[in-house]
């Protein structure tokens, strides 16, 4: 009677062999959509809880600092074109040192780079400490990079070993210095190239690295697309692995970040610009022959919680890397007299270049 029963009841649900899967598919498609949410909330939870969880006005921190910077001419060309300001009897001479030195750069390479070691201090509604622990260290072989006030200068060089030294020269070029901020449509998505600033010894991003929530990824959360990857434990906690891609035209990193399930910290995050992306660019090239951009940006960050149960730094690192095409004409002029003709020196100058810049930090707490 059991046994008959239990047929009946397997009849009446249509079970196959097929019934199972189907079901166990239907409640995975459900859970797979639930995570599509909840991964926005983790986000705005993560948020929430930054004061709680992050020293954000009371830090005590011992950096260690690692810059190195990259320079490659991809080209690099000059073309004399008039030259009545080098006497005739020295124009091949000239023409031959401008070749030596046009094949000198093409194709080379430089590297700056040295570390440092300081303290940093932030006490509630005082003014920052900052002091070396180390003596800064050069590790590379250059001191400075040849880059293009460097060529400048040796191009200064050997035109004075050419022309009279007493005469007043000006120079007129297409060749002119670019705002950066000017690439940047949203200021609020901005990508600061934080190079220009690294070279100083000491200088840290101490804002966002104290305040994760500064991360566009993470402060600009309505420009991006958050997706649960997967729950595992990190650090010896459960975590939540987001991976996070751009929703909108404005936004343009990709990556992800961990984050515990416990009090929702930020544990490590990872980004980097999605393919075919630049963090910023300006392109004059036809009707100005400047082209400069910024197509390499990637970051990595990671915290760990102190005894105090707030989260500390442990380690950042960023690369920039940009991108210059310059092709235009040099006009270096003299004039000899009041009313009087002027001499002219007048040169093609190409140079396309590719610069990356990587810095990395490393925290401990004190």
């Amino acid at each position: 009677m059991k046994k008959a029963t239990l047929l009946l009841i397997l009849l009446s649900l249509s079970i196959s062999p097929f019934s199972f899967a189907q079901e166990r598919e239907k409640l995975d498609s459900v859970f797979i959509n639930n995570k599509d949410l909840l991964a926005r909330e983790v986000i705005l939870k993560f948020k929430k809880k930054i004061a709680e969880n992050y020293f954000v006005d009371t830090i005590s921190l011992t950096i260690k600092k690692e810059f190195i910077q990259k320079l490659s001419y991809l080209d690099f060309e000059i073309e004399p074109k008039k030259l009545k300001l080098v006497p005739k009897n020295r124009r091949e001479e000239f023409k031959k040192e401008i070749d030596r030195f046009a094949n000198k750069t093409k194709n080379s390479n430089s590297t700056s780079s040295f570390e440092s070691t300081f303290a940093f201090q932030q006490k509630s509604l005082e003014k920052a400490s900052i002091k070396s622990i180390s003596a800064p260290k050069i590790t590379s072989a250059e001191v400075k990079l040849r880059d293009f006030p460097k060529l400048i200068e040796e191009f200064e060089t050997i035109l004075s070993k050419y022309i009279d030294k007493e005469d007043h020269f000006t120079i007129k070029t297409g060749v002119f210095p670019i705002d950066r901020d000017l690439a940047i449509n949203d200021k609020s998505l901005s990508y600061e190239n934080e190079s220009q600033h690294a070279l100083n010894t000491y200088s840290w991003p101490k804002e966002k690295i104290i305040n994760p929530g500064l991360m566009p990824f993470l402060s600009h959360e309505e420009a991006y697309d958050y997706k649960i990857k997967k729950t595992f434990f990190y650090q010896e906690q459960k975590a939540y692995k987001i991976n996070f891609k751009p929703k909108k035209n404005r936004a343009k990193l990709t990556g992800f970040c961990i984050i515990s399930t416990e009090d929702f910290a930020l544990l490590r995050a990872k980004y980097e610009l999605v393919e075919g992306e630049k963090a910023w660019g300006v392109n004059l090239k036809f009707p100005l022959g400047v082209k400069v951009n910024q197509p390499l940006y990637f970051g990595e960050l990671s915290y760990k919680k102190n005894t105090s149960g707030k989260y500390i730094p442990t380690y950042y690192e960023l690369s920039e890397g940009e991108y210059t095409y310059l092709h235009r004409d040099i006009l270096i002029k003299t004039q000899t007299g009041f009313f009087k003709r002027s001499d002219k020196l007048k040169i093609n100058f190409l140079m396309e270049s590719q610069e990356v810049t990587t810095q990395k930090f490393s925290f401990s707490a004190f």
